[in-house]
């Protein structure tokens, strides 16, 4: 079963964030016993120009816009400190990480937001992905 029509050709930040931030406590569980303390992380999006952002409209969850591809991009380089990577299994596991909060603002400002959606953790900095409260 695929995508509902209204977000066929859709990108959703909610979703992406959390799986940026996986994969680079993945990247931690994975390097960090080979003495690695850092790891570049390259985000490279191909063939979105047909594609929309989907972003709600707080404080209603359910009130969705769809924000079009803003033109251009490059891949979303980033070198991050493991130290500073959550681990997959701690307390703060689903906590959004400063690298993963950039990454997102790079993409969002693909389609022509200033920042990502202030919802894409709560007020504690939770993953709105993880808490299942995404509509998205």
């Amino acid at each position: 079963m695929g995508k509902p029509p209204q977000y066929a050709n859709t990108l959703n930040p909610y979703w992406l964030s959390y799986e940026v931030q996986r994969h680079l406590q993945l990247a931690k569980a994975v390097l960090v016993n080979h003495g690695i303390t850092r790891v570049r992380t390259v985000v490279e999006i191909d063939h979105i120009e047909k594609f929309s952002l989907l972003v709600s409209f707080p404080p209603i969850p359910t009130c969705i816009t769809r924000h079009p591809y803003g033109g251009s991009h490059e891949p979303i380089p980033r070198d991050v400190d493991l130290i500073g990577v959550h681990d997959y299994d701690g307390s703060n596991r689903n906590i959004i990480m400063q690298p993963v909060r950039d990454i997102i603002d790079e993409v969002c400002r693909m389609f022509s937001l200033s920042e990502a959606p202030s919802d894409v953790s709560d007020e504690e900095g939770r993953l709105l992905y993880d808490k299942g409260q995404s509509q998205r």
